[in-house]
């Protein structure tokens, strides 16, 4: 749209996740598939600053099949604030495992590889409950939620072009009594991180909570006193400098 939301033209369908980079690129994870069985994105498109996102070029796909011919769903990406040619995007598999994509030469190359739940953790994932943001100088912050919903967890990375066996870092977990939804959304605030958490129910406040990092992801702390069992999204406004939670 060219004038506010007004009017809309599709230029690049079956989209999964969009970014914009500081240099004014955007980046998008789509399904390139013909008559895909499910939505699952899994290539990866670029469109340069001055183009304003009007055309869009195939930077990489990723040809995992999966269990069955189920491909990765890559439903987040993000680029590195301090360098542009880095861009990383995350997505949950069949196989209750994380895929992730990485480049660090502006999309010429890609590095695809899985992890670090199954690996690190034996425990399966939740595809649908997958969280990022780019902290800057190659660090990538990730949210992940294990699929029976007893557990959240939060990974960084500071170079994902290493093996998977040596490149992330878990650096908070919370465990709970009863199934929650995980990480359902989270945000960069200036230097801070946020990722918001569902508990999945009334049952579970304590559980759906939001948590801070005010030094890039090495440490985090939940928010006491307000703790949310129906978190859906949570975004900032820098004019004001507000924390916004959806419910």
């Amino acid at each position: 749209s060219a004038n506010r939301g007004l009017v809309w033209t599709t230029v690049l369908t079956n989209v999964g996740a969009l970014t914009r980079g500081r240099n004014g690129m955007l980046w998008a994870t789509r399904d390139d598939r013909v008559a895909p069985a499910s939505f699952q994105p899994r290539s990866i498109y670029r469109s340069i600053a001055s183009d304003g996102g009007v055309s869009w070029t195939l930077m990489g796909t990723d040809t995992d099949a999966g269990v069955g011919g189920v491909m990765t769903k890559y439903t987040q990406i993000r680029v590195d604030p301090n360098n542009a040619a880095r861009i990383m995007a995350v997505g949950g598999r069949a196989t209750n495992t994380m895929r992730y994509a990485f480049s660090s030469d502006t999309g010429a190359t890609w590095r695809f590889a899985s992890g670090p739940m199954s690996f690190r953790e034996g425990l399966a994932i939740d595809g649908n409950f997958i969280n990022m943001e780019a902290g800057g100088d190659g660090r990538f912050i990730i949210g992940l939620s294990q699929a029976n919903g007893l557990a959240k967890f939060i990974y960084v990375t500071d170079d994902a072009s290493l093996t998977q066996d040596a490149n992330w870092i878990q650096k908070y977990t919370v465990v709970t009594t009863a199934v929650t939804n995980g990480w359902v959304d989270s945000v960069r605030a200036g230097a801070n991180l946020y990722f918001a958490g569902n508990g999945g129910g009334a049952a579970n406040a304590v559980d759906g909570r939001v948590v801070q990092s005010l030094n890039n992801g090495d440490t985090w702390t939940p928010f006491t006193g307000d703790d949310r069992s129906d978190i859906m999204a949570i975004t900032w406004h820098g004019g004001s400098s507000t924390l916004i939670i959806g419910r």
